[in-house]
């Protein structure tokens, strides 16, 4: 039920009480689920009750990321360390600044990855006062990259589309939550991605040769909570991300996301098996200053879940999601708003107990109607390894 703030890893394996990002997966995100990988949303709670190492098993960039940390006790208090995992909130700007200024598939393609946060660390405090586990986070990325970093071919070019890189991002992470209620807030200090002297681009209307491209975080802010009541469990969130984009100095556009998220999720727990079935409504607003452009969708995603203890040392998870077509809608208004197409997912997943060290995996998926460790079906990217102390 609770959500808070990072604390960095867990223990995974049967029906545990704790979360591996590669368990989350195989549930597609049920809200209920304690989850202490969420940077901007585990809790401190977790971080007083035991020590753990985790490793999750992923890419340098895109999704699953590499990631990992540790927690450690110092009596009634726990600090963390965790590397690897990005912000959500900037995440969000720099995804629509790639999408809107690149001019083909290709370029928002490296535009994304050139965007993304390399060499992440969140260090995080948590501790008790009373009946209410607190906990406060930084979450910390500076980098500067020389010599042409490569960021994937653009159009029909036969070199890949590079660029020198400097970043500097911050955030502030607090929470609190008492066992029957929690809040989290994630607020964004500092943002900025430079790309200096890029080279090897073959779309002369939106990017050229030899420009700087500078994305700023002009806001990015997330308030989420929730609060449980006998086997149901209420969550809400508001998030803003706003970005502005300026190529060789100049201001080239303003960008900015918001979401709001409700929802409620009911579990029903019996003999080593959770059952559960919820809804949540998005709803989110993409706003662009050039143009005048505003899209705007809802969508009510539907989730129905199963985590089972086969025995002491295997757990089976399965979930399935698709969107209540009739309360759904998108708006694009020259942009584009997240689709009410057909989205029905499924997916399985196990969890491994020996002694001490859990294993979890996704071992299919029916995004891409495939079978295997994940979507490409032929490695290990949505796994993790978690040791309790």
């Amino acid at each position: 039920m609770k959500k808070i703030l990072l604390i960095a890893a867990v223990t995974i394996a049967s029906v545990s009480a704790h979360a591996s990002k590669a368990r989350l997966s195989a549930l597609q995100d049920a809200k209920h689920i304690e989850d202490i990988q969420e940077v901007f949303q585990s809790e401190p709670d977790q971080a007083l009750r035991y020590e753990a190492a985790t490793v999750e098993f992923g890419g340098g960039t895109g999704a699953p990321e590499a990631e990992g940390g540790f927690i450690r006790k110092m009596g009634d208090s726990a600090w963390s360390m965790y590397l690897g995992r990005s912000s959500t909130t900037y995440s969000g700007a720099a995804a629509l600044a790639a999408e809107e200024f690149g001019g083909s598939d290709t370029e928002t393609t490296a535009l994304n990855d050139a965007f993304a946060q390399d060499n992440t660390l969140q260090l995080t405090y948590a501790s008790k006062m009373g009946e209410i586990s607190w906990g406060a986070g930084l979450f910390y990325v500076s980098n500067d990259f020389k010599n042409g970093q490569s960021f994937g071919t653009v159009g029909g070019a036969t070199t890949d589309f590079d660029a020198d890189k400097k970043q500097d991002i911050m955030g502030l992470l607090i929470g609190a939550n008492n066992g029957t209620w929690d809040v989290q807030l994630r607020q964004g200090l500092t943002g900025k991605t430079e790309l200096n002297d890029v080279a090897n681009l073959t779309n002369g209307t939106s990017l050229a040769n030899g420009q700087d491209i500078e994305l700023n975080s002009t806001n990015s802010t997330k308030l989420s909570g929730g609060y449980k009541m006998d086997t149901m469990y209420f969550h809400g969130a508001y998030e803003m991300s706003a970005g502005e984009l300026k190529v060789n100095s100049a201001k080239n556009k303003d960008l900015d996301v918001s979401e709001i998220t409700v929802g409620v999720i009911n579990t029903h727990k019996k003999d080593g098996v959770d059952f559960f079935y919820g809804a949540t409504v998005i709803m989110n607003t993409t706003k662009e200053d050039v143009g005048d452009t505003k899209d705007e969708s809802t969508l009510v995603p539907l989730i129905v879940g199963v985590e089972s203890e086969v025995n002491t040392w295997l757990t089976l998870r399965g979930s399935i999601t698709q969107n209540l077509g009739l309360l759904s809608t998108s708006k694009p208004d020259g942009g584009s708003a997240a689709s009410t197409a057909d989205n029905t997912t499924t997916r399985l997943g196990a969890g491994f107990k020996w002694g001490k060290a859990d294993v979890d995996a996704v071992i299919g998926t029916g995004s891409t109607g495939t079978f295997g460790l994940d979507d490409d079906g032929n490695n290990f990217a949505n796994m993790s390894v978690t040791y309790t102390f």
